[in-house]
């Protein structure tokens, strides 16, 4: 009996863990909403179109300043390029891969990048999944079809279970469990504006979410 309730037991508590992480992230970022309480959108902006529309360019006519494959070059904090190249099947499409990390943990934070290089709409969007799985590479593709730059995240660790939670003498891995409640999303947002502004020149580009933890969009 003890066997299957500690499992059981270590399950609830994370959940009840990061749902209190989750809950002092919003309260310190405004709680996903604009300046003052606003309605959400980012510092300054209307709340974004329902995605699935296609929405008006907020930068209109946008270019690329500098080729794909160049972004591996873009210095950030803690964070190494492993690739950018543009698509294989998709000459319109840049895609960057990234790894981010907080030392002296020894965590690694995987970061996918989708930028259009044609008929950019001017905005970010950053994609999540559920649960404890983070997210996937072909999370970017539905914002890319509406022109939309795209992030994701493995919010680092692999798959749905909160096994990455626990580290090899069974106590929590606080460094990790951030990773997953507030902090890869954050990275994610950081790192794919910064690296669709690099491509485009441009001073800012407009960001919305439609991860799973809009709470931690925020850059």
């Amino acid at each position: 009996m003890l066997k299957i309730a500690r499992p059981l037991f270590l399950v609830a508590a994370m959940a009840l863990l990061l749902a209190a992480i989750l809950t002092q992230s919003q309260a310190q970022q405004g709680g996903g909403r604009g300046p003052q309480g606003g309605p959400p959108g980012g510092a300054g902006f209307p709340a974004p179109p329902p995605l699935g529309s296609v929405p008006k360019p907020a930068i209109p006519n946008a270019k690329p300043v500098r080729t794909c494959e160049s972004l591996a070059m873009v210095a950030l904090p803690n964070t190494t390029i492993e690739s950018a190249k543009v698509d294989a099947n998709n000459a319109d499409v840049c895609r960057v891969t990234a790894i981010t990390t907080h030392p002296p943990s020894n965590d690694r934070v995987r970061i996918w990048v989708a930028i259009p290089m044609t008929n950019w709409n001017g905005r970010f969007i950053g994609t999540g999944g559920g649960g404890f799985v983070g997210g996937s590479e072909g999370g970017v593709n539905q914002p890319l079809a509406l022109g939309y730059a795209g992030g994701a995240t493995d919010t680092g660790h692999e798959g749905g279970s909160g096994s990455f939670a626990m580290d090899a003498s069974g106590h929590l891995d606080w460094q990790r469990v951030r990773d997953n409640a507030h902090v890869g999303i954050h990275e994610m947002t950081v790192t794919g504006k910064a690296l669709t502004q690099a491509l485009y020149g441009a001073a800012r580009s407009i960001h919305i979410s439609m991860a799973a933890r809009p709470e931690a969009v925020r850059a």
